[in-house]
């Protein structure tokens, strides 16, 4: 129509509103005190967790937190607004490696209190029997959830930084999100 009064051809550009929700679990087992470089895989995580955290909440993409152990001691809901960040932050700050762990009876736990599909980013070193870790990673991929556990590359590698293992994580997710495009 425009180019009927005008003359001209015009292009509409607009940018796409995504509705990502995403949820990062975060294993809080004595298992994640283990250092070797002046900081621990929980810290490591920690920080790992901020960042993502901080980047999808810029993005207006909606972020929660789960922290557990044996059980889940901290579940924040996913949120998109700024403030939110800061009650992020403050959970990731004053939480402190604890206990044993029941990766598998928490993924199943969290997997039940998420009605809408996102993305689940596991930060754990999986110690823990592997076919019920799977088992729990499962129910999210059959809920039809996108299943991140491409950080604990990262946090293995000891070497890397953070900003590494943010970088990597995302890459993969682009990825995945984009089945033409590599990952990192």
């Amino acid at each position: 129509r425009v180019f009927g009064k005008t003359e001209k051809y015009f292009i509409k550009q607009y940018e796409e509103e995504t509705n990502l929700k995403a949820y990062l679990l975060l294993d809080m087992s004595n298992s994640m005190s283990f250092e070797t470089t002046g900081i621990t895989k929980f810290q490591y995580a920690s920080y790992l967790a901020a960042s993502l955290a901080f980047l999808m909440i810029q993005q207006r993409d909606a972020c929660g937190l789960c922290l557990y152990d044996e059980q889940i001691r901290h579940y924040l809901p996913p949120r998109s607004v700024h403030s939110y960040l800061n009650v992020m932050l403050s959970q990731l700050e004053h939480a402190l490696p604890s206990a044993q762990t029941d990766i598998a009876k928490n993924l199943h736990s969290v997997a039940e209190r998420i009605t809408r599909r996102g993305l689940i980013i596991v930060l754990s070193d999986l110690l823990d029997d592997p076919t019920r870790v799977l088992s729990g990673l499962r129910h999210f991929r059959h809920d039809g959830h996108e299943v991140r556990t491409d950080a604990l590359a990262a946090l293995a590698d000891r070497r890397g930084d953070p900003a590494r293992a943010v970088e990597h994580v995302l890459g993969q997710a682009d990825a995945a999100a984009c089945p033409g495009a590599t990952g990192h």
